[in-house]
């Protein structure tokens, strides 16, 4: 349980911070909160090392991959404690999948500031479904392995 929550929880969202660290624009509030709490001589250290590859990737992975793996990562955390109880914890998921994706149409209406983007939208509703699809598979794969022993 623990490597499961370790890959599919915890990692999805360290992917998604350093992306965002890396490649996003400074002008971004977090960066005013690393400053405040004394820790932006690392997030300096993240963005002089990964920043300059900037080049070598694709806008979508640094705009609308670190949402993706933020709803992932949640997405999977509910299905992991809602293991026993699908059906009752599967309502949960629609936090994930509202909170990735109010932002984006709040853009969109002009009621939050950023760029509305159809694809950060399609990538929420990809990372939710995988997320739905894989943690259910690794769970119906450990069942089968307990019952075959």
């Amino acid at each position: 349980m623990k490597k499961l929550i370790f890959i599919h929880v915890a990692v999805p969202l360290i992917l998604g911070g350093l992306i965002y660290i890396s490649f996003r624009s400074l002008s971004l509030r977090m960066f005013n909160w690393f400053e405040w709490s004394k820790i932006d001589f690392l997030t300096t250290l993240i963005r002089t090392t990964i920043h300059p590859s900037k080049s070598h990737f694709p806008s979508w992975f640094y705009f609308s991959l670190p949402d993706a793996l933020w709803v992932y990562s949640f997405s999977s955390a509910l299905l992991i404690l809602w293991k026993d109880q699908f059906k009752k914890g599967k309502y949960w998921l629609f936090i994930p999948l509202i909170l990735g994706s109010i932002v984006e149409v709040a853009q969109g209406l002009k009621l939050f500031p950023g760029t509305f983007d159809i694809l950060d939208l399609i990538f929420t509703i990809l990372a939710l479904c995988l997320s739905v699809i894989i943690i259910n598979y690794k769970f119906n794969q450990n069942e089968k392995q307990e019952f075959s022993l």
